[in-house]
């Protein structure tokens, strides 16, 4: 079981550390192809978002190299879910959920396993 929650940790973290860089790296302009509800946030709004997503993916992952302890990915998971559910409404509300609910929904019982495999 620890490998299930240590690979889902990886793919997790590496998907929420691109797209949290991606949106802290990229302007409104170059993300607003793919991501339409940019238009609707100012642009330090974007890069908070992205920076919360990475700094989490940060934390989702230090603790599997360092002596951190598992506490910091529980945190993580939980704070990137609630993140994820934040945007499942942000993109129900502007009627973009299409596209973007499959993936939402995914992504947060994915990191609500993560968080309860850690407590186990």
């Amino acid at each position: 079981m620890e490998i299930i929650v240590i690979a889902l940790q990886v793919i997790l973290g590496l998907v929420f550390l691109a797209a949290g860089l991606t949106k802290v790296v990229a302007s409104k302009a170059a993300l607003q192809p793919k991501m339409a509800w940019v238009d609707s946030f100012p642009a330090a709004a974007v890069k908070g978002i992205g920076a919360a997503e990475a700094l989490g993916a940060l934390a989702l992952l230090l603790p599997l190299v360092s002596p951190l302890p598992d506490v910091l990915s529980l945190i993580s998971a939980i704070c990137l879910a609630v993140t994820m559910v934040l945007a499942i409404v942000v993109h129900l509300r502007l009627k973009e959920g299409n596209q973007s609910l499959p993936a939402g929904v995914l992504l947060v019982l994915l990191l609500a396993l993560v968080a309860l495999l850690i407590t186990r």
